[in-house]
C-alpha cells in the first residue's frame, strides 16, 4: 500500500519519496520478482517461436530474447 501511495498519489515528488520507494522495492524482493517475471515471459516467447519455420527472422527474435534474459541474470 505504501509503495502504491508513493507512486500514484505522491508521484515521488516529496522529499525522500524516491529513496523510500526504492527501499520498499528492495525490501520486498521486487527486483528478483521482476527478473523472475521477465524470465517467465522470455521462456514463453521462445516457446511461441517454435511454430515458425527456421529462418533469419526467427533466429534474430530468439537471439534478442536470449540477450535480454542474459542481461538480467
Amino acid at each position: 500500500p505504501r509503495l502504491r501511495e508513493l507512486l500514484k498519489e505522491d508521484r515521488l515528488s516529496s522529499e525522500g519519496s524516491l529513496q523510500e520507494a526504492m527501499d520498499l522495492v528492495f525490501q520486498k524482493g521486487g527486483i528478483e520478482k521482476a527478473k523472475d517475471l521477465a524470465r517467465h515471459h522470455g521462456d514463453l516467447a521462445l516457446r511461441s517461436l517454435d511454430v515458425l519455420p527456421e529462418c533469419e527472422e526467427k533466429e534474430s527474435l530468439q537471439l534478442m530474447v536470449e540477450y535480454v534474459l542474459e542481461r538480467i541474470s
